[in-house]
């Protein structure tokens, strides 16, 4: 079993922007510390944060494919293990 732990930060614009990447790793730790075993972050979108997150969490990061997300590749380079379609695509269809 591979538990993929949520949280909607960016999602839901949790507190203000620059603290968004903090908050995601804090609450990446805790939940490693419960046990997740990756953590998914819908919303998140910007390579700079991307790459901050991926680098900090000690697990595998998962994204949420939405307009102006960076290219396969270049997320693996930044980090991501794992890129969801979620609702994403049927809502920019």
């Amino acid at each position: 079993m591979f538990i993929n732990a949520g949280t909607d930060v960016y999602l839901a614009e949790i507190g203000a922007s620059e603290s968004r990447v903090g908050e995601t790793i804090g609450r990446a730790a805790r939940y490693r510390e419960a046990g997740a075993d990756g953590i998914f972050v819908p919303g998140l979108s910007e390579p700079a944060d991307i790459k901050a997150i991926a680098a900090e969490i000690k697990m595998p990061l998962n994204v949420m494919a939405v307009p102006h997300l960076p290219p396969a590749k270049e997320l693996r380079k930044l980090g991501v293990r794992r890129l969801s379609s979620s609702t994403g695509i049927p809502q920019t269809i």
